[in-house]
């Protein structure tokens, strides 16, 4: 004999298969059928598990996903009347003895075929089983499309991957009126067993593209490069001069990374000008 958690993450599971909202359940008073008032069944704890959600696609409902799971408490279900009520209006129902090694449960998806949900309708769904002891009880869940209808999706947290790679940037000679100047950019990637496939470098101005390269430089396994400008190509340098020097890494783990270093020669150079030390 099944048990009644196993048979509900059945069901469950089955709904979040097929892109199942959250569960929203509301359990009616048990009782007897309608019309009674016998304090022995009023008093009786519920023996019907009722629930209902909705499936979407693109955050738009399009069918309700219903379910009931009774109690395996020893009370045998003789009798059980499902029923789905759109506002005021009843739009399906069933009777039916729906049972699996003794563990009686049904689901039920509304609309069938080609129709469609009312997008600002309240649902209920109930369920009323009577037992070879004699109580009936009637449990249901309710679903108010305008305030229900679709969660939004839970954020991707993305798997951030840490800089592979040290870049650096300097001003090697301050332009003046008599002195042509010189800037010098570097990469190194860190020795951390991700070896580089390809290497892009690119140095660029606020007017655009101004020099780039494809080029995988090692040393004994130690990946890195140096670019002096103008040296490496003819880059005109002025004392309000703005670069960007970035590097694209491809690695054989199938990371891509691109880091950048960014270098403001007004910034770097002092009033009169001069030559500045080499940092590398």
């Amino acid at each position: 004999m099944t048990t009644p958690l196993l048979s509900r993450a059945r069901r469950l599971g089955t709904f979040a298969a097929a892109g199942m909202t959250t569960l929203i359940t509301t359990l009616a008073v048990g009782g007897a059928a309608a019309g009674a008032t016998s304090p022995a069944q009023t008093a009786e704890p519920p023996r019907i598990t009722v629930g209902a959600t909705t499936s979407c696609s693109g955050g738009v409902p399009f069918s309700l996903d219903l379910f009931y799971d009774d109690h395996v408490d020893g009370h045998v279900p003789q009798a059980i009347h499902e029923e789905l009520v759109e506002g005021s209006t009843v739009v399906r129902t069933r009777d039916e003895l729906s049972q699996e090694n003794g563990d009686y449960y049904n689901t039920m998806s509304y609309p069938a075929g080609a129709g469609t949900l009312n997008l600002t309708a309240v649902y209920t769904y109930s369920v009323t089983i009577t037992y070879d002891d004699g109580v009936t009880q009637t449990q249901a869940a309710t679903l108010d499309m305008a305030t229900a209808p679709c969660p939004a999706p839970p954020p991707v947290t993305p798997v951030l991957t840490p800089p592979r790679t040290t870049m650096s940037s300097s001003v090697v000679t301050c332009p003046t009126a008599s002195v042509a100047g010189a800037v010098r950019f570097a990469y190194d990637d860190h020795v951390d067993g991700h070896a580089p496939v390809s290497v892009h470098e690119e140095l660029s101005d606020p007017s655009g593209l101004l020099w780039s390269i494809d080029d995988v430089h090692q040393v004994n396994g130690d990946y890195f490069n140096r670019r002096d400008f103008p040296a490496t190509a003819a880059v005109p340098i002025s004392a309000t001069s703005q670069f960007v020097y970035q590097v694209t890494i491809a690695y054989d783990d199938g990371v891509i990374q691109t880091n950048s270093a960014t270098l403001n020669v007004g910034v770097s150079c002092p009033a009169a000008g001069g030559v500045l030390p080499a940092t590398l």
